[in-house]
């Protein structure tokens, strides 16, 4: 059928762009939250951690301060049994500005994913 279907952009919402992110500051020693995590000129190492409540599909976006360097790393570590990509305990941001994606892939065996 050739017919030509009106589609109003309110039908399409809910598959482009659907919600918002949360955005916060990341400090030393935070517990990350779902979302975009940025951590701005970090004159030292810092570390933050991942939270102990996760459900299946949870975002976390990670992004290290401009100063981030082998010395001033941004240490991911995670909670209780978790891991990342099912052997890691935590892992280094080392590269000014660097950015990572972490997602729970399986929230009953603590398991996500790096992207």
């Amino acid at each position: 059928d050739d017919t030509m279907k009106k589609v109003t952009v309110e039908s399409i919402k809910d598959y482009i762009g659907a919600g918002t992110r949360t955005v916060t500051s990341g400090s030393n020693g935070a517990t990350l939250s779902k979302g975009i995590t940025f951590f701005n000129t970090h004159s030292v190492a810092v570390s933050a951690s991942m939270p102990t409540s996760i459900s299946n599909g949870d975002e976390f976006v990670i992004k290290a301060g401009p100063d981030c360097s082998s010395s001033r790393y941004l240490e991911i570590t995670a909670s209780g049994g978790q891991t990342f990509d099912a052997t890691l305990s935590s892992f280094r941001l080392e590269s000014p500005n660097a950015a990572i994606t972490i997602l729970c892939v399986n929230a009953g065996n603590e398991d996500f994913r790096l992207i």
